[in-house]
């Protein structure tokens, strides 16, 4: 983009010079050009100018960058292992027929149909200072006179992230493997069809 605008400026000027009316005029043109003429040689010589992977090399050895990356597998990995272990246990057990399990079926797929702006909200009432989780901890007599800063960063606050991702996604999982879980014994049953 500013390769761009030097060049049309360059032009611009070029052609101001060309209908300058006297020599002072023109002088102040040339100036111009001069330095615009500069600026667009520093540009093309510049060690960005042209195709480079010199912003990446700039990225990957950008501290924060790396933290981020680092952040970002370590929530994943969490979050995908506890909500694969809870959602699979609560599938299972939600395929068996118990007494309630419609109510109980509600209750678990809650989390679905709240947006996500809500969930966010009710997450900050959870982790906040003041809030309901350092509440019961102290009630427990688990947390002192100083609470917890949940968003303080490091492990604590993935942990933060993972527990308010896991309470979002874990409906949708619950229903996948309820889904996979309940097509089994329908493919089976087709499937001996066939052979008998």
């Amino acid at each position: 983009r500013r390769y761009d605008i030097l060049v049309s400026t360059l032009a611009d000027i070029t052609y101001d010079m060309e209908h300058a009316h006297d020599s002072e005029e023109k002088r102040a043109y040339e100036h111009e050009r001069a330095e615009t003429a500069l600026a667009l040689e520093r540009l093309q010589h510049s060690p960005y100018a042209g195709l480079s992977l010199s912003n990446y090399r700039k990225l990957f050895t950008d501290r924060s960058f790396i933290k981020a990356i680092f952040n970002t597998i370590a929530i994943t990995l969490m979050g995908l292992s506890l909500q694969l272990v809870i959602a699979m246990s609560i599938a299972l057990s939600l395929t068996r027929p118990f007494h309630g399990k419609g109510f109980f079926r509600t209750i678990v797929l809650t989390p679905l149909g709240i947006p996500t702006i809500v969930s966010a909200t009710i997450m900050t009432y959870i982790f906040d200072t003041a809030g309901y989780l350092n509440e019961v901890l102290y009630q427990l007599g688990l947390l002192g006179e100083v609470p917890i800063d949940w968003a303080q960063g490091g492990w604590l606050s993935i942990c933060m992230v993972v527990f308010a991702d896991t309470w979002k996604v874990l409906p949708l999982m619950v229903l996948l493997f309820i889904a996979g879980l309940e097509a089994i014994p329908q493919s089976v049953h087709e499937a001996s069809q066939i052979d008998g």
